[in-house]
């Protein structure tokens, strides 16, 4: 991160790495590169963050691995666009995230992290803008653990073998797929906002490379709320 400041050419550069992986070990020709590029870039930053905010406690660092070792995972997921294991990822990631921010990681009740999560801020806009990126991984966590908790809402594929449901025109299949792509962008740029927000002084101790790689892989107009306030 401190030579180079092509950001985009990093995270080009690390997708066609993970294509050319893929292709040796699959014999698929067609894969999802937006989703790779976006795993690449998430990766990316989250891995720059967590090397400034790591803590002495052992069992909180293993929580930032986990969140990176679920996107190794998801690699191989979207490969056969196995929705459920998408699904179970994001939201095993989401859960990491909030034990981490919090410092907890015993809660049995997850709406406990959440709650935790927005007492982290004082009363101002920072915490108003901190609430509201909770609020959206929330929601997104609630929507995944239907998938996991066998709700009957999530099971719509009509499938004869496992050949269609690795087919492509299986629509449901594709739309649920997508469903999991826009959730991955939106819980890892509220990730990455509630970073800016709670670990604020660890963010201007970074090299201004690092800073500018983290900003690029933010929503522009999140990154301008948060300049500004």
């Amino acid at each position: 991160m401190d030579l180079v400041t092509d950001y985009k050419a990093i995270t080009n550069e690390n997708t066609n790495n993970t294509v050319t992986y893929l292709r040796k070990i699959y014999s698929a020709d067609n894969f999802d590169e937006e989703f790779i590029y976006n795993i690449n870039k998430y990766y990316t930053a989250l891995s720059t963050w967590f090397s400034y905010i790591n803590c002495d406690e052992e069992a909180l660092n293993k929580l930032l691995d986990n969140i990176l070792f679920n996107y190794c995972s998801l690699i191989h997921c979207i490969v056969f666009k196995d929705n459920k294991i998408i699904h179970f990822l994001i939201r095993n990631t989401i859960e990491s995230f909030f034990r981490f921010c919090n410092k907890d990681i015993v809660s049995k009740q997850v709406d406990i992290l959440f709650e935790n999560a927005n007492k982290l801020l004082p009363i101002g806009d920072n915490k108003n803008m901190l609430m509201n990126f909770t609020s959206q991984m929330k929601q997104i966590y609630n929507e995944n653990c239907l998938y996991i908790h066998a709700a009957p809402e999530k099971m719509k594929l009509d499938l004869n073998n496992l050949l269609d449901y690795q087919s492509n025109q299986n629509q449901d299949k594709n739309n649920e797929y997508l469903n999991a792509k826009k959730d991955f962008i939106k819980v890892n740029n509220a990730m990455l906002c509630t970073l800016l927000l709670i670990y604020n002084q660890d963010f201007k101790r970074m090299k201004l490379n690092a800073q500018g790689y983290i900003e690029e892989a933010m929503n522009f107009s999140d990154r301008l709320k948060i300049r500004n306030l």
